[in-house]
C-alpha cells in the first residue's frame, strides 16, 4: 500500500468519525433544548462526558494491549451498529422515554469514544516513521479542529431538513465508512509488523502499565498535562465572552459574534495546516513554552480592546498559536515517553479535552454570580500567563535535550 494512500485512510477516517460526533452532538442539543427545554442540557453534557472520566485509567491499558488500529476499527464499527439501530428504532415523535433513550445512546457512543479518541493519536507511532509522526499528527489535529467549525453547521442542516432519524442514519453510514478505511490500514499494518517489532523504540509493550506508573516515570509529562489541562480551563470564559463582547462592545451585532468565532477557528486551523507543511525538529519543548507565552500575552492584550479589527487580530495571533501548540503538545505526548505509555498518557489528553470544557463552563456560571465575564476573562487570561511563566522552571529542568 503507497505511503500517500495509508494517510488519505487515516486523515479520512479521522474526519468522518469527527465530523460525525460534531453534528450528532449539535444536533441532539438542538433537539433537546427545543422539546425538553435547557435545563437538561446540563445533563446531557454531564452524561457525555462521564465515560471519558470512568474509562481514563482503562482506555490506555486496552490500546496497549489490543493495538491502536484495532481499536479504532472495533470503535467505530460498534458506533456505526449503535446509530443504525437508533436511527431504525428511535420515533420522530418525542415523549419523555426519547430522552432517556437520547442519554442512553450518547452515553454508550461516548464509551466508545473514550477509545477511539486517544486511539487515533497513538497511532502515528504505530504506523509513521519517527521524522513523520509530527507531520501526520498535525494533519489529524488538524482535521478535528476543522470538523469543530463545519461539524456543527451540518449537523443543524442535517437535523432540520431530516430529523434526528435522519441525523442517525448519517452517523451510522459516516462511522462505518470511518471504520472500513481504518480496516484497510490493517493490511499495511500487517505487512510492516514485523519489521516494526524489530525496532525496540517502535513496538508497544504487551505487557499493561497503569496510568500512574506512567505518570511517575514521565515527570516532564506529567506537568505538560497539568499545563494542557490549565490552559483548556482558562481558555473557557472565551466562549462565554465573545457573545457578551458582541452584545455589550459591538452594539448587539451578530456580524461581529460571526466574525471572531470564524477567525479564531480559521487561525487554529491555519496554525494545524503550517505543522502539515513544516516540522520543527531542534527545541521542541521551547517552542511550545514560547507560543503558550505568545498566546497568553494576544489573551491578555485581547480583552482590552474595544475595536473589532484590533479585536480579530489577536484572536487570529491567539488561533494560530493555539493551533501550533496543541500540534507540538500531541507530538511531544508521543515522543517523549516509552511507546507503552502513550495510550495511557493520549486517555488523559482526552480526558482533558473532553471534561474540561463543561467543568469549566460550570465553575464559570457560579463564578459570574461574583464577577462580571469581562473581569473573569482578564483574570483567567493573567492567570494563564503567569502559569506559563512558572512552567520555565519545571520545563527547563526535566526536558533539557528539548528546550535548551
Amino acid at each position: 500500500m503507497a505511503k500517500r494512500q495509508i494517510e488519505w485512510l487515516m486523515i479520512m477516517s479521522q474526519l468522518l468519525a469527527q465530523l460525525s460526533d460534531r453534528m450528532t452532538s449539535l444536533g441532539l442539543i438542538w433537539f433537546i433544548t427545543t422539546q425538553y427545554g435547557e435545563g437538561w442540557l446540563t445533563w446531557y453534557l454531564v452524561v457525555g462526558g462521564l465515560p471519558h472520566l470512568l474509562l481514563a485509567g482503562f482506555s490506555g491499558s486496552w490500546i496497549q494491549k489490543m493495538g491502536a488500529l484495532k481499536t479504532i476499527v472495533l470503535a467505530d464499527f460498534l458506533r456505526a451498529i449503535l446509530f443504525g439501530v437508533s436511527a431504525y428504532f428511535f420515533s420522530e415523535t418525542p415523549t419523555s422515554n426519547s430522552l432517556y433513550l437520547i442519554i442512553s445512546i450518547i452515553f454508550t457512543a461516548n464509551i466508545f469514544s473514550a477509545f477511539f479518541n486517544p486511539a487515533i493519536l497513538t497511532l502515528p507511532i504505530e504506523l509513521e516513521e519517527e521524522d513523520q509522526i509530527q507531520l501526520l499528527t498535525a494533519r489529524l489535529t488538524t482535521i478535528t479542529s476543522l470538523t469543530t467549525m463545519v461539524g456543527p453547521i451540518l449537523g443543524l442542516i442535517c437535523f432540520n431538513r431530516f430529523g434526528i432519524k435522519g441525523l442517525f442514519f448519517t452517523s451510522f453510514l459516516s462511522y462505518l465508512i470511518s471504520g472500513a478505511c481504518a480496516f484497510q490500514l490493517t493490511k499495511f499494518f500487517k505487512s510492516s509488523e514485523k519489521e516494526k517489532s524489530a525496532v525496540p523504540s517502535k513496538s508497544i509493550s504487551l505487557k499493561p502499565v497503569s496510568l500512574m506508573t506512567s505518570l511517575r516515570k514521565n515527570k516532564l509529562i506529567a506537568t505538560m498535562l497539568w499545563v494542557f489541562l490549565f490552559m483548556n480551563l482558562f481558555l473557557s470564559p472565551l466562549q462565554v465572552l465573545l457573545p457578551v463582547m458582541a452584545k455589550n462592545i459591538f452594539n448587539n451585532s451578530f456580524n461581529s459574534l460571526a466574525y471572531m468565532e470564524v477567525v479564531f477557528g480559521t487561525g487554529i486551523v491555519f496554525g494545524g495546516i503550517l505543522l502539515s507543511l513544516f516540522t520543527i525538529k531542534k527545541r521542541e519543548l521551547l517552542w511550545v513554552w514560547g507560543l503558550l507565552l505568545f498566546f497568553s500575552t494576544s489573551y491578555v492584550l485581547f480583552n482590552f480592546q474595544d475595536k473589532l479589527v484590533m479585536n480579530l487580530f489577536f484572536l487570529l495571533m491567539m488561533g494560530v498559536s493555539l493551533g501550533l501548540v496543541n500540534v507540538l503538545i500531541i507530538h511531544l505526548f508521543q515522543e517523549r515517553p516509552l511507546p507503552e505509555d502513550v495510550p495511557n498518557v493520549m486517555s488523559l489528553t482526552n480526558l482533558i479535552s473532553t471534561a474540561s470544557v463543561p467543568f469549566s463552563l460550570t465553575m464559570l456560571a457560579f463564578l459570574q454570580t461574583f464577577l462580571r465575564v469581562e473581569k473573569l476573562g482578564i483574570l483567567s487570561s493573567v492567570g494563564l500567563m503567569v502559569m506559563v511563566l512558572l512552567a520555565y522552571f519545571p520545563f527547563s529542568k526535566w526536558g533539557k535535550d528539548v528546550f535548551k
